[in-house]
């Protein structure tokens, strides 16, 4: 009975040495997916679409109270499309399963909202993005993706870590291509601008929108600055 007795012993032993081996493997493969970013080898466009349906916590369609719920609203371009980068990430019978969000760089051209560098290149993401295997990308619903050399209105939060992120609908509004003099001129007080012209009329929106922010929509939520080497001086 002892010798049986023994044997279930180290046979215990080593199913629970080889359980801690296996987690213990596992954990490390978590552990490396989430500090990685992985290129992206496919077109958003080409992909399928798994489309979020949110709760929304105020109308975005209203522009004050979208730019109030904002950290920072600013006009930049995609310089650079990183890749995909996951968080919360789980595996099962071998298939990885996590947040998704997309790493960019960004060159700020113009503030709204914040005093980020202008003419500086910083990272953003986006709370979007394709899964493992680039098969199918997760986004909200009327939601795009930014693209490279592309100019954007970014309408950004700031994480505990000074990181700007982008995560709702109405977070990246595209004003175009190749337009950076019609945007430094609607900045402007020059009248040489086309006063009807779409640029003109989406930034004079959300410019009017900032001077009359409704911070109501904050609902007391913790607000981070940027990190100091974002931004023009330091934020009080």
């Amino acid at each position: 009975m002892k010798k049986i007795f023994l044997g279930v012993v180290c046979l215990t032993l080593v199913f629970s040495l080889s359980i801690v081996v296996i987690n213990s493997s596992k954990n490390n493969k978590i552990d490396t997916i989430e500090k990685t970013i992985y290129p992206i080898s496919v077109d958003f466009d080409s992909v399928q679409k798994n489309y979020r349906q949110g709760v929304l916590a105020y109308n975005y369609k209203d522009k004050a109270k979208h730019v109030g719920f904002m950290d920072n609203v600013f006009v930049g371009k995609v310089e650079s499309l990183v890749g995909t980068s996951y968080t919360d990430v789980s595996i099962k019978d071998d298939m990885v399963y996590g947040t998704s969000w997309t790493n960019y760089k960004v060159t700020v051209l113009k503030n709204i909202k914040g005093n980020l560098k202008e003419n500086a290149t910083i990272p953003i993401r986006k709370w979007a993005g394709l899964n493992f295997d680039n098969t199918l990308l997760t986004i909200d619903e009327y939601d795009i993706m930014p693209k490279e050399g592309y100019i954007y209105i970014f309408c950004a939060f700031v994480d505990e870590d000074g990181e700007l992120y982008i995560s709702c609908n109405e977070s990246n509004i595209l004003l175009g291509k190749d337009c950076e003099n019609e945007i430094l001129e609607a900045f402007s007080d020059s009248k040489t601008i086309d006063n009807n012209s779409y640029i003109y009329q989406i930034l004079n929106e959300y410019k009017e929108a900032e001077a009359k922010h409704d911070n109501s929509v904050d609902n007391g939520s913790k607000r981070y600055t940027p990190k100091q080497e974002y931004i023009l001086v330091v934020a009080e």
